[in-house]
């Protein structure tokens, strides 16, 4: 209330009082402390649900830890873990279930697709992959495609220019495998596999009783491929069909094979001692086929004439590919392995530095 005195209004102090009265204070503080005890209620409360819910998690775990130790054990002793018994259905006599009522429980099985599902079996979750984590597991292929290629360009290239001594010595170790799986890559490239069309000419026109010299064969498709009997020589013994050996000296005789094949592989600058070899091992009348990149090739015309110093005249010829020129030739007499002849230069194999 207020009261005017000389146009001046005053406050009535009853309720600046009314703080000062020690009522009013003690049933403030029982106010507080009825609030505490219900919020402490809550807390209560609140803790003997978590509680709970622990003690339910716990027991299931318990349970699928039983489980994993019973199946452990039937595994360990050789036993067939048992199958979950599938519940049949109670059969009725008074009356039997109507068509509507089957297609109903159908409908209903197929949109639940847990319904099959007993209570013992466990649901998995499909984990979706991070997409942070996805790209950095394709970064790591990436790089490790990149840095297998790098290495196979430095075999190939050391290879080429390497002798006969040196080259067991590079394909030492996992060199050798590194090597063929990227060569193997490095063909699918082509639209055309020289080997293939090696594979398709003898089968048709050789007969079933020759036998071929697979030189520098890698893992032999020549012998898996024909029914011909078939020599396959590599560095490095890549399969049971593989015999390890140089290819410059080979175990056979003189004169005993039908058909040599070099399917890209006169690996070195200077091929004399492959072409001698073959000449040696291979029966007057015989062919030798010989498939190479052709960029290795410095003037093909003058390989081709040096060839006829070595024994061997033209056959035929594929060039039809971009990549690889394939040469079919066929020895016509002996030569004496002393002599010298003209010399047989191929370029090395040389990459664009990365």
């Amino acid at each position: 209330m207020t009261e005017e005195n000389g146009g001046k209004v005053t406050k009535n102090k009853s309720r600046k009082n009314k703080f000062k009265n020690p009522d009013w204070k003690e049933k403030q503080k029982l106010k507080g402390e009825h609030i505490k005890e219900i919020l402490v209620e809550k807390l209560k409360k609140n803790e003997q649900k978590v509680d709970k819910k622990k003690e339910i998690l716990q027991k299931k775990k318990s349970k699928k830890a039983l489980k994993k130790e019973k199946l452990k054990k039937k595994i360990d002793n050789g036993e067939k873990p048992a199958k979950t018994p599938q519940k049949k259905p109670e059969i009725v006599q008074e009356k039997q279930p109507d068509k509507e009522s089957e297609s109903e429980e159908q409908d209903t099985s197929s949109s639940n697709p847990f319904a099959a599902l007993e209570d013992n079996e466990e649901v998995v979750d499909l984990k979706v992959e991070n997409p942070a984590r996805a790209r950095r597991r394709a970064l790591k292929e990436k790089l490790e495609t990149q840095l297998k290629a790098a290495e196979f360009r430095f075999i190939n290239e050391q290879l080429y220019r390497s002798d006969d001594k040196s080259c067991k010595k590079i394909l030492s170790g996992d060199a050798a495998k590194i090597y063929h799986e990227g060569f193997a890559k490095q063909v699918e490239k082509w639209p055309i596999n020289p080997v293939n069309l090696i594979i398709e000419y003898i089968a048709k026109k050789l007969p079933k009783n020759h036998i071929i010299v697979d030189m520098g064969c890698g893992e032999a498709k020549l012998s898996s491929s024909l029914k011909h009997k078939v020599h396959s020589f590599d560095l490095v013994k890549h399969n049971e069909r593989v015999i390890a050996c140089d290819v410059r000296k080979t175990p056979l005789e003189t004169n005993e094979v039908d058909a040599v094949v070099f399917c890209l592989a006169l690996m070195a600058e200077r091929v004399d001692d492959f072409i001698k070899e073959a000449n040696r091992i291979l029966k007057t009348g015989g062919k030798l086929f010989i498939a190479e990149v052709k960029s290795r090739l410095e003037n093909e015309k003058k390989f081709k004439k040096a060839l006829g110093a070595y024994g061997f005249t033209m056959v035929s010829e594929n060039d039809s590919n971009t990549h690889f020129t394939l040469l079919v030739l066929k020895k016509f007499r002996d030569i004496d392995q002393k002599t010298k002849l003209p010399a047989l230069n191929f370029r090395a194999c040389q990459y664009k530095k990365r």
